[in-house]
């Protein structure tokens, strides 16, 4: 993944998963995030109580973490977050994971790695 700075903004560039392209305020974690009750898809929060974004909502956001953690019910969860219409505006994975790709791939945001 490559940044270019510009001013006021900073444009990452990466090996797509899910092609597109937007704009947003960027939401980081250092930590993998857990799927299968880690999130509420109804509101698009993270409910994972020893999370370090515990109660954040990433809905409208770019969201930038490790990837998945748990088991592969983590993609279904997110692609619930799609169809409630509470997603992120994208994602990007500093580490990637089948079960990240395949979460990026049914919650069909843009994605990279």
């Amino acid at each position: 993944m490559t940044s270019v700075a510009e001013p006021g903004r900073l444009v990452l560039r990466g090996r797509g998963i899910v092609p597109g392209r937007v704009e947003g305020e960027a939401l980081v974690s250092h930590e993998t995030i857990s799927g299968w009750g880690g999130i509420d898809p109804a509101t698009g929060t993270i409910v994972e109580r020893r999370h370090e974004l515990y109660g954040v909502c990433f809905t409208g956001k770019v969201l930038v973490f490790p990837g998945a953690k748990g088991s592969s019910g983590w993609s279904g969860f997110f692609q619930s977050t799609r169809l409630m219409g509470t997603a992120p505006l994208a994602m990007v994975f500093t580490h990637l994971t089948t079960k990240a790709a395949l979460g990026a791939i049914v919650t069909r945001v843009p994605t990279v790695t």
